[in-house]
């Protein structure tokens, strides 16, 4: 009787099922990419080309004249307490022939983003093609915008106003460019000339007639990012092309005229700035009118950062431990989407392995959103007692893998004050 390997639950969907890609890297030829649809895949390691059927997988080697022309491994579907799952064998007695994520071994479980190497081939384990999920989650919001009509969005720094912008754009499927346009990077003196563009002569350096950012996006899309930086001045002069698509290029006294989409956007409330008058109320009004969408912040918004982190397992081939993913969801992110982005970089190039579990990079976060607190006001936003124990018991939860019991011993407090501090 097989005995049934007892492998641990909480990463189940991390190993390698029915329906997921290999995607192999030979030694002579091009890559190539299988869907697993089988129960069991014979590997012969021989010959000079990378021979794929229905149920067997030829790899190129170097031929050495000290070594048979032919090694076996096998791919087999096996049953464990978490499903059936593949697993890579070799069936040649006293060696370990298979090196997996850098270690050599006869027999291994395979999961999403492990690399094994074959001879000098490499096999990478993939999950299915279909599953990023940080696409889906604009595509609904995008579907629903009709290409012809300006965007305002609105949100935090680093919700993904570039990103969903860029999309609007591609999915609108008209033939002018791109052209992404920073208004806080400029000064006022120069701004005006690299929206509107210039004529020869017009002021001091302008030798040559320049095309500004609204005639290179003529039958695109010119996305101006960060509109609340922009001077009522500029706004009026963007009003006229708003409404008939005309515009003055500095030192030119005939109008131009684009048929150009804009989408701005703002990480400000824009009817706070109306209010307090540092925006014009009719410009407000003018880009805010036919398509407004506000970016939540990932604090608020924990379907959108599962989203995020399920793009990323797919999309590197990593597995992040579900504690982890856990402590993610209860971090606030601060810098959004920009911020988880930096972090898992960090974490996935100082990483040995392919799964992500809790560790100092992550305490890290902690320790910034304590900083930043006080930086704002030393003397009016002190962290209470409550909150500065509560950040200690969690910073021992995680170091403790999130066990209970193991935390409650080395804190010397009852498992019940840990399940009350952290609300448990």
């Amino acid at each position: 009787m097989i005995e049934v390997p007892k492998l641990d639950k909480l990463v189940k969907d991390t190993f390698c099922h029915f329906g997921h890609h290999i995607e192999i890297t030979p030694l002579f030829g091009r890559k190539r990419r299988i869907e697993l649809k089988r129960t069991r895949y014979d590997l012969v390691l021989s010959g000079q080309d990378l021979i794929i059927s229905a149920t067997s997988i030829t790899l190129p080697k170097l031929i050495n004249p000290d070594e048979g022309l032919e090694v076996k491994f096998r791919i087999s579907l096996i049953p464990t307490n978490i499903g059936d799952i593949y697993s890579i064998s070799c069936n040649q007695k006293g060696g370990n022939l298979i090196k997996v994520n850098g270690v050599y071994t006869s027999h291994a479980y395979l999961r999403i983003g492990d690399e094994v190497i074959i001879g000098r081939n490499k096999l990478k384990i993939k999950a299915p093609i279909n599953c990023d999920s940080y696409d889906r989650s604009h595509s609904e919001l995008i579907n629903s915008i009709h290409p012809s009509l300006n965007v305002l969005i609105e949100g935090e720094t680093g919700t993904g106003k570039s990103f969903l912008a860029k999309k609007l754009h591609e999915e609108s499927q008209v033939k002018g460019e791109f052209v992404h346009l920073n208004l806080s990077a400029f000064g006022k003196g120069t701004l005006e000339s690299e929206l509107f563009g210039h004529r020869k002569g017009s002021f001091t350096g302008a030798v040559n007639d320049k095309d500004g950012a609204l005639k290179r996006a003529n039958g695109g899309t010119l996305f101006l990012d960060e509109i609340d930086s922009i001077s009522k001045e500029l706004q009026t002069k963007l009003l006229l092309f708003l409404d008939d698509g005309l515009y003055y290029p500095v030192g030119e006294n005939q109008p131009q005229y684009v048929k150009t989409r804009l989408i701005v956007s703002s990480g400000q409330d824009l009817l706070n700035l109306v209010n307090k008058g540092e925006m014009r109320r009719d410009f407000y009004y003018r880009i805010s009118s036919e398509e407004t969408i506000f970016l939540k912040p990932l604090r608020k918004n924990k379907d959108r950062l599962q989203d995020i982190l399920d793009s990323y397992e797919m999309k590197f081939g990593i597995t992040i431990h579900p504690k982890l993913k856990s402590f993610y969801h209860g971090y606030e992110w601060p810098g959004n989407i920009r911020q988880i982005n930096a972090h898992i970089k960090k974490k996935k190039i100082k990483s040995k392995g392919s799964l992500l579990t809790y560790c100092e990079i992550d305490e890290a976060l902690l320790k910034l959103t304590c900083k930043s607190n006080l930086v704002s006001d030393i003397e009016e936003n002190l962290p209470s007692y409550r909150e500065l124990k509560y950040q200690y018991f969690l910073k021992v939860y995680n170091r403790c893998h999130q066990n209970v019991k193991a935390t409650s011993k080395l804190l010397k407090v009852s498992d019940q004050t840990v399940r009350s501090v952290l609300a448990i």
